[in-house]
């Protein structure tokens, strides 16, 4: 028997990305203005992650 509205037996995704790399930077950004037009790494300080 399906599993749709429908008794469709089809199942669809639904994906969803978040760019969390521009996000860390920008908070970097609002900290320190000089930042600003310059390339940025940001390191986390509990895991060794490093978003650039």
């Amino acid at each position: 028997m399906g599993c749709g509205a429908r008794g469709d037996s089809r199942v669809s995704a639904v994906i969803g990305l978040v760019d969390a790399n521009n996000f860390y930077v920008s908070c970097e950004r609002v900290f320190n203005p000089a930042l600003e037009g310059k390339p940025v790494g940001v390191m986390s300080n509990n895991d060794g992650c490093v978003i650039a």
